[in-house]
């Protein structure tokens, strides 16, 4: 799904509601100077629905892909490559989300 996609958008709309109002988040925005929650809200949204998004195209597409293709021929060396793709794509939204600072670095509170 696409960032300018109507179902996308509607749906990072009601994740950013809904995140805004988790204590989890209000705790995050007490420790992070000059946040908001709807700013870390968001920010976790966008992170959750792209992480979403890759696990479905992994899980999805690529595994079955994988599992159906000889393990010397080019196709499953492209499929091998997607997946690695979309684990850095997760691997970065974990990383740079201030909902997952827990998940990276625990003894960072």
């Amino acid at each position: 799904m696409m960032p300018n996609d109507e179902t996308y958008q509607l749906r990072f709309q009601k994740l950013t509601a809904l995140l805004a109002e988790a204590p989890m988040v209000h705790g995050i925005t007490k420790r992070s100077e000059g946040c908001s929650p709807v700013d870390v809200a968001s920010e976790a949204a966008v992170s959750l629905l792209d992480i979403g998004e890759s696990w479905g195209r992994i899980s999805g597409d690529l595994m079955p892909r994988l599992l159906a293709t000889d393990p010397r021929g080019e196709e499953f060396d492209d499929a091998l490559g997607e997946i690695a793709e979309e684990w850095r794509h997760i691997c970065y939204h974990i990383l740079h989300t201030r909902l997952f600072e827990d998940v990276v670095n625990p003894d960072w509170k």
